[in-house]
């Protein structure tokens, strides 16, 4: 099912979820547009399965948002961006 969102809203969120399709994953997710990339994005969700290996593309999986752990926001840079979003995922690992 596509995530309902106006084309002018702007959604930005980092989330810790839980993925359920036939197992339950730890995820990272970000809903909106990436302010790094606002030029040439599109509001999305973004979901980072954590130790899960296969291909998801035309299943069916629900997605539970546990935790808030910030707003999305610009980066001084791609590297710092990528510190930013691994050390997000250390935290999913660790706490959920």
């Amino acid at each position: 099912m596509p995530f309902p969102m106006s084309p002018g809203a702007r959604r930005r969120r980092v989330r810790g979820l839980r993925a359920r399709g036939e197992d339950v994953y730890k995820a990272a997710v970000s809903v909106g547009i990436p302010p790094m990339f606002e030029d040439e994005a599109t509001s999305n969700v973004e979901a980072h399965l954590l130790d899960f290996d296969g291909d998801l593309y035309g299943r069916e999986v629900s997605i539970e948002f546990v935790e808030w752990l910030r707003p999305m926001m610009k980066f001084p840079s791609v590297e710092e961006l990528i510190e930013t979003v691994m050390g997000n995922i250390a935290w999913v690992r660790s706490n959920l």
